[in-house]
């Protein structure tokens, strides 16, 4: 298919196609256990580490505790990142997951957990309990370093 072909029959040029890319990972292939937060961190700060602005993703995980996704929920400012429990748990349900652990980083580098950041995790842990899917922890990740509700007894 050639550039061209893909605005045939556009009408007006100035809609926009996105393209998105999907990388698929066959069974076996990506198969890694979360049992501690350590665990999470040293997993996420490949994906989280040096970005300059907040990513907040979610790990879903299977009734053994092995990741089968990681989904990027939102994409937001240096400061803040929208999140919503719907968005969270569709990517949770299409995962088939049993139990999830969300992340999300903070480009500062200071890990201490803003107003904001309890109030998602108290409302993704609520709506957790209402679908039959445990929210396992939040992890803060900045600096190589990571603060986690479940070990603060904050979840």
């Amino acid at each position: 298919m050639t550039e061209g072909t893909l605005f045939e029959n556009v009408g007006d040029y100035k809609q926009k196609i996105s393209i998105v890319s999907i990388i698929q990972i066959k069974e076996g292939d990506f198969c890694y256990s979360v049992k501690e937060p350590d665990d999470v961190c040293k997993l996420l700060t490949e994906f989280l580490e040096n970005k300059d602005r907040e990513y907040f993703v979610c790990l879903s995980l299977d009734s053994k505790g092995k990741v089968n996704n990681i989904s990027t929920i939102s994409i937001g400012s240096l400061w803040n990142a929208v999140v919503t429990p719907r968005e969270v748990f569709k990517t949770a349900i299409l995962s088939n997951a049993a139990q999830i652990i969300v992340a999300h980083n903070h480009p500062s580098g200071d890990i201490t957990p803003s107003v904001e950041d309890k109030a998602v995790t108290e409302s993704l842990h609520q709506a957790g309990k209402i679908l039959g899917i445990e929210v396992l922890d939040h992890v803060v990740v900045g600096d190589g370093t990571y603060f986690s509700f479940k070990a603060h007894e904050m979840i």
